[in-house]
């Protein structure tokens, strides 16, 4: 059978901005959709290694979505530094740089003093060079729904944010719930989604879509599609060619552009792009929806706006 894929390296094509963060993440999803609601509310341990036990003052995030987290609980006055990918909110662009997600400043973090560091599952290597500094550090896991629930316990808990944890995983669990009761009795059209191909070529060429992962496999679903790919062979984010679209034929295609560094998005170019491709579903009946926004691509606390956008492409009739 030919393959419908490659695994050919990101280097070989011109792609839209995609966040640093999102580049990792793009290759390292799994997890599966948390059931209970005490391990929403934080019960599930964190991984942390050279744990101060003196009050934390001084946060340093390694990563948006951690960034994006202690502002969400409320606790960004203790942020000393973040990563250069980190615009959101934007109160955070005015906090003192610490390099970026993958090449970050460990001389600027010692001279930080911070209490605690922050890190993603990703952060293998940071995480070996902290120890070996001495710096407390945390690690959770964002490759998941799952995973990005419960760190908002285990965050919570050590900025001593506890009450606002478990008021935040509240709001988003019924938010899941009333997603997943919104589509309970809807089709479900298979889905592809689109993360990055090249924004100046009149036709489609090769693609970056979601694979054999979690964490957008998940979105699809709880927006009430399924994901078009089903021959990942473990490859997270594969990239596809325009025959390979053709062959998966999906009734949806969802093509995401981030807007990092104010990137602009010609939507009736992308439209125009899609349509060099005749004879699949989605392209056919109008099905394909452009989206834009960094958020996008960054597993955090604001997955349920995907969710959501999701759902209003999938199910244009429905309320969500």
């Amino acid at each position: 059978m030919k393959r419908l894929f490659t695994t050919t390296p990101a280097t070989s094509l011109r792609l839209f901005p995609i966040h640093a963060q999102a580049i990792l993440f793009m290759v390292t999803f799994a997890g599966a959709l948390v059931i209970s609601i005490f391990a929403l509310a934080g019960s599930i341990p964190g991984d942390t290694t050279h744990e101060s036990p003196t009050l934390i003052k001084r946060i340093i995030s390694m990563a948006p979505s951690l960034t994006e987290m202690v502002f969400a609980l409320g606790a960004d006055s203790l942020l000393v530094g973040v990563t250069r990918y980190c615009k959101y909110p934007p109160e955070a662009e005015s906090i003192d740089k610490i390099g970026g997600f993958l090449d970050p400043n460990y001389e600027v973090i010692v001279e930080a003093q911070p209490d605690l560091v922050l890190l993603l599952k990703e952060h293998d290597k940071p995480k070996e060079m902290f120890a070996k500094l001495e710096i407390a550090t945390v690690t959770v896991d964002h490759q998941s729904v799952d995973g990005i629930i419960a760190s908002f316990g285990v965050i919570g808990k050590k900025l001593g944010a506890t009450k606002r944890s478990d008021s935040l995983v509240a709001v988003i669990t019924n938010q899941i719930r009333k997603f997943k009761i919104a589509v309970y009795s809807l089709e479900k059209p298979t889905t592809l989604i689109c993360i990055g191909h090249s924004p100046d070529s009149g036709a489609i060429k090769n693609l970056y879509v979601a694979g054999d992962e979690r964490f957008y496999s998940e979105m699809i679903a709880l927006a009430g599609g399924r994901n078009a790919l089903t021959e990942g062979e473990g490859i997270k984010f594969p990239i596809l060619s325009a025959e390979s679209v053709s062959k998966i034929n999906p009734e949806v295609i969802i093509d995401i552009f981030p807007d990092i560094d104010g990137s602009g998005l010609d939507t009736a170019f992308v439209l125009s792009q899609w349509r060099s491709l005749p004879g699949v579903s989605a392209i056919e009946n109008k099905r394909v929806y452009p989206l834009k926004g960094n958020y996008l691509v960054i597993p955090g606390p604001r997955f349920v706006q995907i969710i959501r956008k999701f759902a209003k492409a999938l199910h244009p009739d429905a309320e969500f």
